[in-house]
């Protein structure tokens, strides 16, 4: 937890600009950064407060999944986050965390790309 007005302040107008940016009017970006779930107290805010709001300003962004990644798909900073029903079976109930070589590189640069080839569930350098 930090307790650093700067880093509240910092969060609390981060929302706000994201939600304006995005055409949500005054009162409700009022009524949703007022609520003590989005903005608790300077002692309580944690990495999971400031890592769901950027999450929902970057959706859809891949950004977004670096994040979920570098955290480890950590329910505690992103809570909720579980496995899905019909999470994919060849990766043995580990998350994804690279994408696929596209065919067109394997076609074009086939000896790199196999060379370099991991599995979908193998952790990047960066999250290890």
């Amino acid at each position: 937890m930090w307790q650093m007005p700067e880093a509240q302040a910092a969060y609390v107008e981060g929302i706000k600009a994201n939600m304006s940016k995005i055409g949500v009017a005054a009162a409700d970006i009022t009524t949703f950064t007022s609520h003590v779930k989005v903005n608790p107290s300077v002692e309580n805010l944690t990495i999971s407060h400031i890592m769901v709001e950027k999450f929902k300003a970057l959706f859809m962004n891949p950004e977004a999944w670096t994040d979920v990644r570098r955290y480890n798909y950590d329910a505690n900073v992103f809570p909720g986050m579980a496995l899905p029903a019909n999470h994919n079976i060849d990766l043995n109930g580990n998350w994804i965390q690279r994408g696929a070589y596209p065919d067109s590189e394997v076609s074009r640069n086939g000896d790199v790309a196999i060379q370099n080839f991991k599995n979908l569930d193998a952790k990047m350098w960066i999250f290890n």
